[in-house]
């Protein structure tokens, strides 16, 4: 690929409509041009080569990469407040437990 045909992270802001990370984007570029290789590898059609094929693949890793990031902190806030809950019950039934204990004691 030639220079010139380099994709660029505004390039594909503009076509997500959103500013991106510049990790995430190079991440997403870096999976996209190994996709696009083992495409081509495969295929040998020139059009896998053209840059708009690599741009949209970049898109579509970007939008990939960004569902997942999100999907995973979204499990990990659930696991967060189930911890809280489970502690959180944990600690009303040993309230109520001692509430309800009564001792009583024996006379002889």
């Amino acid at each position: 690929m030639r220079k010139s045909e380099i994709v660029t992270k505004r390039e594909i802001e503009m076509l997500i409509g959103e500013n991106i990370d510049k990790n995430l984007f190079e991440k997403a570029l870096e999976y996209a041009r190994r996709k696009q290789a083992d495409i081509y590898e495969r295929e040998k059609r020139e059009v896998i080569l053209e840059r708009w094929y690599l741009e949209d693949l970049v898109r579509g890793y970007v939008i990939s990469l960004t569902l997942s990031k999100v999907t995973l902190d979204f499990c990990k806030l659930i696991n967060y407040r189930m911890d809280d809950m489970e502690k959180s019950a944990h600690i009303e039934n040993y309230v109520d437990a001692q509430e309800t204990t009564h001792i009583v004691a024996n006379s002889i």
